[in-house]
């Protein structure tokens, strides 16, 4: 099994706006903004994992212009 795992993240409009890496052995994921995505101020970044089959799960709350590290659970 891969250890590290990439991912490029699109909005609606298409424009790859972040890069998550996945640190399976420690179970975390870095995220990266690819561009400085502006947002309305009432609006947040979410993050959600949504398996084939399964109910989706939410990551994390995350700022859209800078890194973040978030924890995942098993």
């Amino acid at each position: 099994m891969a250890t590290w795992l990439v991912a490029t993240i699109a909005r609606k409009d298409g424009v790859a706006h972040w890069t998550a890496t996945v640190d399976v052995p420690n179970a975390r994921m870095i995220v990266l903004p690819a561009v400085l995505a502006s947002f309305e101020p009432d609006k947040a970044t979410e993050l959600w994992l949504i398996p084939a089959d399964h109910k989706p799960i939410p990551l994390g709350v995350f700022p859209a212009c800078e890194s973040a590290t978030m924890h995942l659970h098993a």
